[in-house]
């Protein structure tokens, strides 16, 4: 019986697992079946919006024209609002995406006051020189706007 193989599962417990599944459904006169990780799809806001929550289901169906109670294709996507102040849990296991957040209310505030390549200068400056800070000296190559 042949087996599947994929350049990145070659010799893998998960490639493993599948040609046993696969040998399972031959021996039942089944289709073969390949069997992957169970996907989960993730979305960060960091919007302007206040009123978006901390998370929220968004659905691939909400966008057909001519929706349908059962659709034949649906992606359901968890959408983690991370602008600061928002998901407490997740931005204090997560300290780079927390000072990311910072960074961006940085950023945010001071473009109201200024140009936004001085805006992003003045962020990134504020940004290395706090403790845990996601910039580092070296990371300031390259176009400022890059940063934001």
């Amino acid at each position: 019986m042949a087996t599947w193989n994929s350049r990145g599962l070659r010799g893998s417990t998960l490639e493993d697992l599948i040609n046993r599944t696969n040998e399972q459904y031959a021996g039942k006169k089944l289709a073969l079946i390949q069997k992957i990780p169970t996907p989960k799809f993730l979305v960060f806001y960091n919007g302007l919006d206040h009123k978006v929550p901390d998370r929220m289901e968004l659905r691939l169906s909400d966008a057909y024209e001519n929706p349908v109670d059962e659709p034949d294709l649906e992606l359901k996507v968890t959408m983690l609002n991370i602008n600061a102040g928002h998901n407490e849990e997740l931005m204090n296991s997560c300290h780079v995406l927390q000072e990311y957040a910072r960074y961006v209310a940085r950023v945010r505030k001071y473009v109201a006051e200024m140009p936004l390549d001085e805006a992003v200068e003045r962020a990134v400056t504020e940004c290395i020189r706090d403790p845990g800070r996601i910039f580092e000296k070296e990371s300031r190559g390259g176009s400022k706007s890059e940063h934001f």
